[in-house]
């Protein structure tokens, strides 16, 4: 069976409890501790695709380049406020699907 993870702190995403996602609590400030919960995330087969909060997306994207890879990695916003991060992906997968930048 399927199964969707959301990764982040406790006040951003203990709502998704509610959808019957798998949810992980991490500390922002460890940043080894948030490669290390996703990389367990990753060797679970149920696991099709992962929500992280922006700033484990920014983590990741620093000490793990290759970490959106192997299955869907989808950034949401923390109630801390967003960083875009959602929209630059998004800009740079229309770009390589369209070869059009968009502004």
């Amino acid at each position: 069976m399927e199964k969707i993870a959301v990764v982040g702190d406790y006040e951003s995403v203990v709502i998704y409890k509610t959808f019957g996602w798998d949810v992980f609590y991490i500390n922002l400030a460890d940043r080894n501790e948030v490669v290390e919960i996703f990389k367990d995330i990753l060797k679970n087969p149920d696991y099709k695709k992962i929500f992280v909060v922006e700033d484990v997306y920014q983590i990741l994207a620093e000490l793990y380049p290759d970490f959106d890879k192997e299955k869907t990695v989808i950034p949401l916003t923390s109630i801390y406020g967003t960083k875009n991060v959602a929209k630059q992906k998004y800009k740079k997968l229309v770009a390589i699907a369209t070869s059009i930048k968009i502004e």
